[in-house]
């Protein structure tokens, strides 16, 4: 594949999908047009497809082997299946912290592939509730991709979406992760009392409707 004029650098962590949008988003073209551009229907941030990192390193310059390192699916997050967020074409949630702390360094703004489990709500460094990316798209803005919402120039990391679930809730999600990768999952969530069970069948609740 010919060489991007524009071919911005993973960054730590990332989700496969979130970077090809800002390569695609730098390119001046839509996601969905630089999957099919890529030769994929959909985004494949747990399955690689074969060939498909030989054809992003081709075109963005980058070693073949340095994106399988990055890009190889934690266990934890291949264990449980993805949310999918459209229209951006990019699956998980974006952290209103780490999008707004991207705008100030001027970074990218960027999902972490860990965000694409069902069972993460939260940003592992913030701890803050991850935003959903309906009705948001990734935008070109001050030469930076930018997820803003759809019509105005509003971006994801306003103030007022940096909400701190509840301490249950975080447990909950620690002991989630724990299990997805293997190890037991601690006695931090654990109903001692049926005023205690309530509370974690509320947190449920909330986590499925969000999801």
């Amino acid at each position: 594949m010919p060489p991007l004029p524009f071919a911005p650098r993973p960054l730590a962590g990332e989700g496969l999908s979130s970077w090809v949008a800002r390569l695609a988003v730098h390119n001046f073209v839509t996601p969905a047009d630089f999957w099919t551009w890529l030769g994929c229907d959909d985004v494949h941030d747990l399955t690689l497809e074969d060939g498909l990192l030989d054809r992003l390193s081709g075109s963005t310059r980058l070693v073949v082997n340095e994106l399988h390192r990055r890009f190889a699916p934690e266990p934890a997050t291949k264990a449980a299946p993805l949310a999918v967020s459209w229209p951006c074409a990019i699956r998980g949630a974006a952290c209103p912290a780490c999008c707004r702390a991207a705008a100030r360094d001027d970074r990218d703004h960027f999902v972490l592939a860990s965000s694409g489990s069902l069972w993460r709500f939260s940003c592992p460094e913030h701890r803050v509730r991850l935003a959903s990316l309906d009705g948001y798209g990734m935008v070109l803005q001050d030469g930076r991709a930018r997820f803003v919402r759809e019509g105005t120039s509003i971006g994801i990391g306003g103030t007022g979406l940096t909400a701190q679930p509840a301490g249950l809730a975080l447990a909950f999600e620690d002991a989630i992760s724990r299990v997805l990768g293997g190890q037991p999952p601690g006695p931090e969530w654990r109903p001692r009392t049926a005023a205690s069970f309530l509370a974690c069948v509320a947190v449920l609740i909330d986590i499925v409707l969000w999801r």
